[in-house]
């Protein structure tokens, strides 16, 4: 594979030997075809109306004319579907901001064509007048010969208010000949890097980055979507172990010590057979203990009153086993998608939670509202404030939950109380991402 076909145009101008192979020839076509479609577009710009229609089709040029120069060619612009109809696909048109994009990418492409073409006529002009310099001056020396005077040869490059330099010797027609090649390679160059800049600044304009970027958005949000509900069947899962497999083994360990008790106390009062009897009374309270434990660990994995009730009748069994008065007021009127009643009461068994541990307060005050299209879920307690949101994992953990159903959790809590932590929820977006839940 050849050199210039691993680079692109930008490449080439800070590598200049490149320009002893076809590049020049590649430099040139892009220019003359942004002559072209300059002066087409001097003609579009006539019709006004049509002007977006006349744009959207000089992007799709654009996208590809790139390849030229070695840049690869951009991704057409997504097509609506079939049973849109004619209006809307005119307004959309009109209004989407790829359409003004294209339009502005039209109208610089004109400014760049344009100044392109001037400098490919003045370059050409100059080598025009260059190559016709010796043939002047051998008809000025034979007309001088003849005559005594003659048209004298001028500088082959054309100033304005010129010509200011006269050129009758070899001597003289060596350096014009000199500096208009000098002048020619810096008029190319700049047009080069005139190309290159089209380029680029129409790359920027006519990408579909904003399309890409939202379709990745999306994408990301419904794979965070299908691990949140991944991780909700897990959790349902070690509820039911827990529950059939775990707690039933303690009560019946803690039954069978209960009763291991009682036999050993029949059998006597003597101070061994007490000690024992003692020994097995902690281990029944232990098992009691760890059943406790595990039946509140159980409870703030996943209640069947959420799914059978919703969530304020489950908010209000997470009241009622509260050491201190929890008042629960909620304006719900419907139930909620399984995703919303979720997230929400697991962020209020949280709250209330690190309430009972942490707050020293006398009094929790819950309310959940619906305020059109989201849920707001507030837990305030009147306790000695001072939380950190940056610190515990919990709430770490809370924010992603939330923020993985398109929803926000914010916590308050400065020294001296009160603690507020309130959610707020998309109730209708996460209907639509939660699908069959």
């Amino acid at each position: 594979m050849s050199a210039s076909s691993k680079v692109d145009a930008l490449t080439v101008l800070r590598r200049p030997y490149l320009l002893f192979s076809r590049w020049p020839l590649r430099f040139l076509t892009y220019e003359i075809t942004s002559i072209a479609l300059a002066l087409a577009g001097g003609v579009v710009l006539l019709t006004l109306v049509a002007l977006p229609l006349w744009a959207l089709l000089f992007a799709a040029v654009e996208r590809r004319r790139g390849r030229i120069l070695g840049y690869p060619a951009l991704p057409s612009l997504p097509r609506e579907g079939p049973s849109e109809s004619f209006a809307s696909k005119l307004l959309r048109l009109y209004t989407d901001p790829a359409t003004w994009r294209a339009v502005l990418s039209l109208v610089l492409s004109l400014l760049f064509g344009f100044a392109q073409l001037a400098l490919l006529v003045y370059s050409a002009s100059i080598v025009v007048f260059t190559s016709a310099l010796p043939q002047q001056i051998a008809l000025y020396r034979r007309v001088l010969e003849e005559t005594g005077f003659g048209f004298v040869p001028m500088e082959p490059i054309p100033t304005p208010g010129g010509p200011y330099f006269q050129v009758t010797d070899t001597t003289g027609m060596v350096v014009w000949i000199v500096i208009a090649a000098v002048v020619v390679v810096v008029l190319c160059s700049i047009a080069a890097g005139l190309a290159v800049a089209q380029v680029q600044i129409g790359r920027v304009l006519l990408s579909t980055r904003e399309a890409d970027l939202e379709q990745e958005v999306t994408e990301l949000e419904g794979s965070r979507s299908t691990l949140l509900d991944s991780f909700e069947d897990d959790r349902a899962r070690i509820e039911r172990d827990l529950h059939d497999g775990a707690q039933q083994h303690l009560v019946l360990t803690s039954l069978l010590i209960g009763t291991a008790a009682r036999q050993m106390k029949a059998l006597g009062d003597d101070a061994a057979t007490l000690t024992a009897v003692a020994t097995l009374e902690k281990a029944q309270s232990s098992a009691e203990l760890a059943l406790s434990a595990l039946r509140t660990t159980v409870l703030g994995f996943y209640t069947d009153v959420l799914s059978d009730h919703g969530l304020p009748v489950a908010v209000e069994e997470l009241a009622h086993r509260s050491t201190i008065p929890v008042q629960v007021r909620s304006t719900l009127s419907q139930r909620l998608p399984a995703t919303v009643e979720r997230c929400a009461y697991f962020v209020v068994s949280e709250a209330l939670t690190n309430s009972l541990k942490h707050s020293g307060a006398s009094h929790i005050d819950i309310r959940i509202e619906d305020d059109g299209g989201r849920i707001v879920v507030s837990v305030a307690d009147d306790g000695v404030g001072g939380i950190d949101p940056t610190k515990g994992s919990g709430l770490r953990g809370l924010r992603e939950r939330v923020r993985g159903c398109g929803g926000s959790l914010s916590t308050i809590g400065p020294p001296g109380g009160p603690t507020v932590v309130t959610l707020e929820l998309p109730v209708e977006a996460t209907a639509l991402s939660s699908g069959a839940l």
